[in-house]
């Protein structure tokens, strides 16, 4: 008979399952708060009750239609005396109501069935039945309220044959799809006649490397059909073995390639099923996602409804779901599409999505990773754009508060009750004294900040007490509403705060004088990262840019011996590319103001030998405007430039007039925006792109801490403060030209910078052989020329 390990909070749930998306459902994890309250009145009966034992162990198997279930748990509390008490505690900023959400489901709560289920296997094991007692502890002022429960034996044992009974149903629905996925991967082909020039090599690699069980990060650039050489075999892999491949992007609007690939190999006959992940925002049908039945009516009774509708059986029948099918079945029965796409995704068998649902610190993220009961196997993992991946992690836990943030929003109380404005017009100029406060005094420059954790954790109690009485209100919320945006925005911070409290060295926290800001800052996530790989069978990570390896693999967190690089060069012809390396101009700060008389003379005289789309790719948007402005192009040349801020609108409408094929342009962009990195210029669209210096990161105090940090731990400093960062950004713009075999284009990179070998290391292989001094020409018009000549 096989065992199944389950714990018992995941036991406790209602048969069939029933009920809203709330506050108190009793479905999710516990918020930090109510940890915090539990501790701290656990160590209130350790005081008072000598018999007091808390997070106390308890396990029991329990067999069921051949099958043995071996339940374990953490009871809260339990007091030994004359007769046994077990205790469970749970929070509420609202205790009355949680109180009386429990009446209205007496037995069948959660909260109830998991206290049942520990006094059940106390008596199953003394035959003596324990007093069971559920304390709701007040998140306002700790009072604490006991609900006393009578176990009935004979009702908790009908409960349980009934969930046990969906549980060994859950184990042959597990065992049917791990054999549909493994039939499936031997009818999973691929779908072309020939793979292209690399893509064979490309999959053979990924390939051994699974099948050794090494971690892999792959360089390879466009037009190698590297998403199809990574995801087929990827997804082959885990097919055998009965289980999942998670496909991740940096955004959403990366995903389509990866969408389009599955589509591609469900037509040669694999019909496996593919599940796209749309954030909350994008899929909820309110104007703000506020998960209360009270709010919306698609969180009332989502549980119910989709039992009553069976609705997971519907889309068990499409092999392809997405926002626009969730929303369908939303708009039909009145469920939350994110709650129901989420409860899709152990039955997929590739899910596609974001960072955010592997990386992040929400609960979100444990969902997608999850092996479901009756699977043994973990999913694999691809990472596409892995260049990405050091600097979006940091940013996970490196929240700020920003003075600013809070005084615009002091400005936007004007339409709420005056009972609300007076109270949060109080909060607000507490949260901004508490940042004021980790100031030093006299220093007007940015220092390490002295901080309370005590101070800005008991603000978070009072925001979430303020928004659990708002929320409770008849109020409309909106969409942006600004106390949801504050309440979010200050407990971010103090999520991120627990790591610094930690006394991790990753980590700083720092105010900045000048702009008026309390800021966490972290160096290093890699951490966390490795923890989230446990999760996963293989992980195979991706880009156009990842050299040196040793600097992603570190930061990335699969500097592992046992890590396998690969580097693949360009399919395409050499000759189909002009590489020129122009030392003669400084882009240095310092140098900038005087060169920008020789980069304009560069560009034009380039761009007239060839008239076409260029693009010219800036370091920043200050030292793009300096050159705009005193450029004098072409008179068949049209100027575009990116603005700081654009809509997608906007974005869409510059990209059109790249299309007007009588005019040519002349677009000015920054590395690393919009323009520079995920975008395909196919054809005439760009035909050449000039790279304006590498752009290091601003010289600030928190990246010269970094910078310490990373001469510490790794003994580059510099390189991995500002010089490998920059190159990525830089290799990823001179890579939005030749995007197709019969594209041709011309890259130029303006600085003596790029001669040096600390950023020449950051190079794809191909472009150069030996060094880059091979791409310094003694006449650059004359080999543009030649290069455009329709001899070429």
């Amino acid at each position: 008979m096989k065992k199944y390990p389950f714990s018992i909070t995941d036991l406790a749930l209602p048969s069939p399952r029933i009920g809203s998306i709330d506050t108190y459902s009793g479905f999710g994890p516990a918020p930090k708060l109510a940890i915090k309250a539990h501790q701290k009145f656990q160590a209130k009966q350790h005081l008072e009750h000598p018999d007091y034992a808390s997070e106390v162990i308890i396990q029991h198997s329990i067999s069921f239609k051949r099958h043995l279930f071996h339940l374990t748990g953490r009871m809260d509390g339990v007091y030994q005396g004359e007769s046994l008490r077990i205790e469970e505690i749970k929070t509420a900023f609202d205790p009355q109501k949680l109180i009386d959400v429990l009446a209205d489901h007496y037995f069948t709560h959660p909260y109830w069935l998991q206290l049942q289920t520990y006094g059940y296997i106390h008596w199953l094991k003394t035959q003596t039945l324990p007093q069971l007692n559920l304390m709701i502890i007040s998140l306002r002022n700790h009072k604490a309220y006991p609900l006393p429960l009578d176990l009935n034996i004979e009702r908790f044992e009908t409960w349980l044959d009934t969930r046990l009974g969906e549980l060994v149903e859950e184990i042959k629905d597990a065992k049917r799809r791990v054999k549909r996925r493994q039939k499936h991967s031997t009818r999973l082909i691929f779908p072309f006649e020939q793979p292209r020039p690399q893509q064979k090599e490309l999959m053979r690699a990924v390939d051994s490397a699974m099948k050794q069980k090494k971690p892999m990060l792959i360089q390879a650039p466009t037009g190698l059909g590297k998403t199809m050489g990574i995801l087929y075999p990827a997804l082959k892999e885990s097919l055998s073995r009965g289980q999942k491949t998670i496909y991740i992007t940096p955004k959403n609007t990366q995903h389509q390639i990866a969408v389009n690939t599955v589509t591609l190999l469900q037509s040669k006959g694999a019909a496996f099923k593919s599940l796209v992940l749309t954030s909350k925002k994008k899929l909820c049908m309110k104007k703000e996602p506020v998960c209360t039945s009270k709010q919306c009516e698609f969180a009332q009774n989502h549980y119910t409804k989709c039992t009553e509708h069976d609705l997971l059986a519907k889309a068990r029948k499409k092999n392809n779901l997405e926002a626009s099918f969730f929303k369908e079945l939303a708009r039909s029965y009145f469920v939350c599409p994110y709650e129901l796409q989420m409860a899709c995704v152990p039955f997929a068998d590739v899910v596609i999505g974001d960072y955010n649902y592997v990386f992040s610190t929400t609960h979100a993220n444990s969902r997608v990773a999850a092996i479901a009961l009756g699977e043994t196997e973990r999913p694999n993992l691809v990472i596409d754009e892995i260049h990405n991946l050091p600097s979006r992690s940091m940013d996970y836990f490196s929240p700020e508060l920003n003075v600013s943030f809070f005084e615009f929003y002091l400005n936007a109380l004007h339409k709420y009750p005056h009972i609300f404005q007076k109270k949060l017009i109080k909060i607000i100029n507490q949260c901004i004294d508490l940042i004021h406060q980790s100031a030093l005094p006299g220093i007007a420059h940015p220092h390490l900040a002295q901080i309370s954790v005590h101070d800005l954790k008991q603000q978070e109690e009072q925001l979430n007490q303020f928004l659990s009485s708002y929320l409770e209100s008849d109020l409309v919320i909106e969409e942006n509403d600004p106390i949801l945006k504050l309440c979010n925005y200050w407990s971010e911070f103090t999520a991120a705060l627990e790591f610094v409290n930690q006394g991790y060295e990753e980590f700083f926290i720092f105010f900045h004088p000048q702009r008026n800001l309390l800021k966490i800052s972290c160096c290093d996530a890699s951490r966390f990262l490795k923890e989230h790989y446990l999760n996963f069978q293989q992980v195979i990570g991706f880009s156009a840019t990842l050299k040196p390896f040793n600097y992603y693999s570190q930061l990335i967190g699969l500097n592992t011996p046992d890590l396998h690089t690969e580097e693949f060069a360009s399919p395409f012809a050499p000759q189909n590319r002009k590489l020129l390396l122009i030392p003669q101009v400084s882009t240095k700060f310092k140098d900038r103001k005087s060169n920008i008389v020789k980069i304009n003379e560069v560009i034009t005289r380039i761009v007239s030998v060839k008239p076409g789309n260029y693009f010219v790719f800036f370091p920043s948007f200050e030292f793009l405007e300096q050159v705009f402005h005193q450029i004098k192009v072409p008179p068949t040349f049209h100027l575009l430039r990116q603005e700081r801020v654009m809509s997608p609108f906007d974005a869409k409408f510059l990209l059109q007039k790249l299309q007007q094929r009588e005019k040519h342009h002349l677009f000015f962009a920054v590395q690393g925006g919009m323009f520079a990195e995920g975008i395909d210029y196919v054809g005439d669209l760009a035909i050449g792109a000039f790279i304006i210096g590498p752009p290091l990161p601003v010289f600030d105090w928190e990246r010269e801490r970094r910078k310490e940090y990373y001469e510490t731990h790794y003994q580059a400093g510099k390189e991995y403060a500002y010089i490998y960062p920059a190159m990525a950004k830089a290799i990823q713009a001179a890579g939005r030209v030749i995007r197709t075999e019969n594209d041709r284009g011309l890259i130029v990179l303006l600085d003596n910078r790029f001669l040096h070998e600390t950023y020449s290391q950051c190079m794809p292989k191909d472009w150069f052989v030996e060094n880059p001094q091979e791409l310094i020409s003694k006449s650059i018009l004359n080999d543009v020329s030649l290069f455009w000549s329709p001899e070429k």
